[in-house]
């Protein structure tokens, strides 16, 4: 068996004796998940955070608008950085943990599906 790196702790080398043992079809299968679950960044997740809380901010902007003031403008400006860089980091831890338990969950099932015994 060659060495690799595991690029997330939760690539054991217990689970990746598991890959090497289970059938080529599933063991392609699960590599490609595996890959593409330890890659995640939680980008996508953190734009729509980001937008949204923008979105309801722009909302309520819209319904409250008394006309154009610099103020108004500044509050505007304010709330609308603050919505961002709070949905945005929100989006993006939510996205990573998601990406985690996924990752956690596919790794019990390889071990599981090689703990059964061939027919």
């Amino acid at each position: 068996m060659r060495e690799r790196r595991a690029l997330n702790p939760l690539l054991t080398t217990e689970l990746l004796a598991a890959l090497d043992a289970s059938p080529v079809d599933a063991r392609d299968a699960h590599q490609r998940k595996l890959h593409r679950l330890s890659r995640v960044c939680g980008c996508g997740e953190g734009a729509i955070g980001a937008l949204t809380l923008a979105a309801l901010v722009m909302w309520r902007f819209l319904h409250t608008f008394a006309g154009w003031s610099p103020g108004g403008v500044a509050s505007l400006v304010g709330q609308l950085f603050v919505a961002f860089l709070i949905g945005g980091l929100s989006g993006k831890f939510l996205g990573l943990a998601i990406a985690r338990a996924r990752l956690r969950a596919l790794r019990s099932r390889i071990l599981r599906e090689a703990a059964q015994p061939r027919n």
